[in-house]
Parts: C-alpha cells; sequence; structure tokens
C-alpha cells in the first residue's frame, strides 16, 4: 500500500547535545522556518550514530523520498559537507538534495523544484500512486535514462494531469484522452511542450534543445492583480477576503481570528489572491464551507495572507501559499498536509474535530 511518508523527503540531524549545542540551534532553527513538507528529527543517541556509520561531530543526512529514489540511479542519502552548520547554506542544501532524479509534481514538491534554479521538465499522465503504482513507475524508469544525463541543468518530474489541468494551457497541451501524455518545460515565466510523441529518444532530443536554447518559449506574463477589477480582487486591505465573500467561508483578517476562531476547531487557509495553486484550490474549499456550514463548533476560514497575518501568540507561520492549518478547539496547531480534494479534508476535520459525520 502507497505510504504518503515515503513519498516526502527527510532531514536528520545527528548531534550530541553538550558538545554539539550550537549546531543543535542552527538545525532547529532551519526545521522551525522550513516548509512542512520537509520533515525533520535529530538523534543525540551514539549507537544510532555509529549504525549510521558517522563520524563524531555534528551531522545533517538529507533523505530524498524514497518513494522516487532508483538505486540504480541516485545516492539514497547525501551529507551536509561540513560540521560547522550555516543556516543559510544548510536551507540552499536540503532543497537541492531533497529532489530525486525523477519526482512527483504536487503542490507541495513545486517550491523544492522552483528552488533548483534550473528549468523543470514535466510529463504529464493519469497517474494514480495508491492505485496503479506500475503506471507511475513506468514513465519515471523513461524519464530517469533521460534525466540521468542532465543532472545540473534540469529537473525533471511527473504530474496527475488532472489535478494539473489548470496549468495544461501554459504549456498548449491538449490531453483530452486518458491515455494522452505530454511533456512540458518550465523556466521562470517561460513555458515549452515537446511537439512530438513521447518516448525516451524524443525526450532526450526535447532536453538537449532545451539546454542549448534552440526552443521557442511562450511567455505567461502575470496579471494585473492591483486594479481590482478581476475575478482575484486586490492585495489592498479593502478587498481582502473577496476571493470568498458571500460563500460559507469564513473570511479572516488580523482584527477578527481570534474572535471567529477561538474556542472552536478551525481549517485555515492562507492564500495569496494571485497564487493559481489558491485559486484551483477555492471551488473545492468552498464546498468544505458549505459542508460544514450548519456544525456550530467548526469554522472553515480562510485569510489573504498578503493583506493580513494570523496574530502572533497564534504560533502560526506563512511561508508558502496556500498553508492549511487546522487550529484545534485548545489552540494547538497543525499543518493539514493532506489531498486536496472535498472527501480527503471532510474526513481529515470529522476525525481531528472528533464529530459525528452523520451531523454534515
Amino acid at each position: 500500500m502507497f505510504s504518503k511518508v515515503l513519498a516526502e523527503p527527510s532531514v536528520v540531524g545527528f548531534f550530541d547535545e553538550e558538545r554539539d549545542a550550537d549546531a543543535l540551534e542552527t538545525f532547529k532553527e532551519v526545521a522551525d522556518g522550513s516548509r512542512y513538507d520537509l520533515r525533520f528529527a535529530y538523534v543525540a543517541d551514539e549507537a544510532a550514530r555509529a549504525t549510521a556509520k558517522l563520524a563524531k561531530g555534528p551531522a545533517v543526512l538529507v533523505y530524498p523520498p524514497p518513494r522516487f529514489v532508483s538505486d540504480k540511479y541516485e545516492k539514497k542519502r547525501a551529507r551536509y559537507p561540513s560540521a560547522k552548520l550555516d543556516a543559510d547554506a544548510l536551507k540552499k542544501f536540503l532543497f537541492k538534495k531533497a529532489v530525486p532524479l525523477v519526482g512527483q509534481k504536487t503542490w507541495k514538491s513545486n517550491e523544492r523544484y522552483e528552488k533548483q534554479n534550473v528549468p523543470v521538465v514535466t510529463l504529464f499522465a493519469a497517474i494514480d500512486l495508491e492505485k496503479n503504482p506500475k503506471g507511475f513507475d513506468y514513465f519515471a524508469n523513461r524519464l530517469r535514462k533521460v534525466a540521468a544525463d542532465f543532472v545540473g541543468k534540469l529537473s525533471f518530474n511527473i504530474g496527475d494531469k488532472e489535478d494539473f489541468s489548470y496549468q495544461l494551457e501554459d504549456y498548449e497541451l491538449v490531453l483530452e484522452s486518458k491515455k494522452d501524455v505530454g511533456v512540458g518545460a518550465r523556466d521562470g515565466d517561460k513555458y515549452y511542450h515537446m511537439t512530438e510523441k513521447f518516448n525516451v529518444d524524443n525526450l532526450r532530443a526535447f532536453a538537449q534543445d532545451l539546454v542549448d536554447g534552440k526552443l521557442t518559449p511562450k511567455i505567461k506574463e502575470e496579471p494585473d492583480y492591483g486594479s481590482g477589477d478581476d475575478d482575484y480582487g486586490s492585495s489592498g486591505d479593502e478587498d481582502a477576503g473577496a476571493d470568498y465573500e458571500g460563500s460559507d467561508v469564513t473570511v479572516l483578517t488580523t482584527d477578527n481570528f481570534e474572535d471567529e476562531t477561538a474556542g472552536k476547531d478551525a481549517m485555515l487557509e492562507f492564500y495569496a489572491p494571485w497564487c493559481g495553486h489558491c485559486q484551483q484550490l477555492k471551488p473545492t474549499y468552498k464546498q468544505l464551507g458549505e459542508k460544514f456550514a450548519a456544525v456550530d463548533s467548526v469554522v472553515i476560514g480562510a485569510m489573504d495572507a498578503t493583506a493580513n497575518e494570523p496574530p502572533k501568540e497564534s504560533g502560526i507561520e506563512v511561508q508558502g501559499y496556500p498553508t492549511l492549518i487546522f487550529k484545534k478547539a485548545d489552540g494547538s496547531t497543525e499543518p493539514y498536509d493532506g489531498d486536496r480534494d472535498l472527501d480527503s479534508m471532510v474526513d481529515f476535520i470529522v476525525a481531528a474535530a472528533g464529530i459525528d459525520k452523520s451531523e454534515l
């Protein structure tokens, strides 16, 4: 059975809590300030260090998502190359090494790929790691044959074409049939697509032409979100929350956050009006608000985090869009990192809030 844990990268530090106190503090600082899709842990046991075959002194290892690592092409872990930890250097190292040769494109992994500072080549297909893992592996094995020759020049991943259907137009890809697959590449605001049928040879030629600068990109210009005339609303305070006005989602601001969420279980979305992923989530999130509209003990809230910020005492830090946090009635919080379909979010809230699903 597919495990989501195996599909995410992990960071493990090995420290002597007294001898390596400064390094451990830096490690914790990086862990506290990182996106929650990187899982952190540290070990202080010398026996565990010996098992990991590490010499004395602080050590930080990053493990790319095990589900996507191929023993034939890549190593299962990478070690930070210095015993002296520098926060900025460590962050850059973690993002670079947390990406496998060929991984999965998800809303969480996008940031890691963007931080590689190289064009990202994506194969769009109908994939389902839980129901059809062999289907994903079929494509991944073919991409690896090409990706291995472009390390440091290109990154490669596979995205479910239904999940990212809203992006296909950017690449000028039309994938109407379930069996249709397409390859696109993005380099900042430049978008490319492979015109030939997908196979290893054609993909290699496409990748080489991309690196050599022989392809003509489509330039995607970001719309002006500051005019207040578009569907996304302005980033100014007067229009904050326009995305959810008139729905069953509670519009949150810095000023009303405590009043609206105190003593209640709350699913909270922190979004940016210009964020494409936020816009993709919006219809489903509105349905989520409607689903819990009659449950007084639960709040489905959303905050325009470009115009507002959660109170400091909440302990919530927003470092990407959209960020989903579940805030319990007792004030404790936990990130929501599950699937972003309606059923998955409903099931999570029902379990976390301890309510009877029949109430909905």
